[in-house]
């Protein structure tokens, strides 16, 4: 996987980051989900890639679900496809800041050093003229 992810201050709003267990497994899940929110984990596999029993996994991730409303479970056979609740808002491609400003001051800063180079070519140029004339 490739990329990087968007970690909002307003989690400190939720009480989430207190239950350390909870937390660990959200942020993990921030990171493994596709580009939909979403992640079909085996609760046995998942657990052994955080180092942590199955059970309390498993308790930290209904906790996600019923008490910090963030995630949403759905449980079938022997795998649970976790969906993470306002993914597309949060990690969306439109973002805030400067964004536009910066890829216009490319675009100006581009203009610009083409322009130049292209002055220095015609300078160098006329200089190369000027000194096979002068020889």
């Amino acid at each position: 996987m490739e990329g990087w992810i968007k970690l909002h201050r307003k989690a400190l709003d939720n009480n989430m980051i207190q239950d350390a267990t909870a937390w660990q497994i959200f942020t993990w899940l921030l990171l493994k989900v596709n580009l939909e929110g979403k992640k079909t984990i085996g609760r046995f596999w998942a657990s052994s890639e955080l180092k942590l029993k199955p059970t309390t996994f498993y308790k930290a991730l209904k906790r996600l679900e019923k008490k910090y409303k963030v995630v949403t479970l759905l449980v079938t056979g022997k795998t649970t496809e976790v969906s993470l609740i306002n993914w597309k808002k949060y990690q969306s491609s439109n973002t805030s800041g400067n964004t536009s400003v910066t890829h216009q001051g490319h675009i100006g800063n581009t203009s610009v050093t083409l322009y130049k180079n292209k002055e220095v070519r015609i300078k160098n140029k006329e200089e190369r003229e000027t000194s096979l004339i002068e020889n």
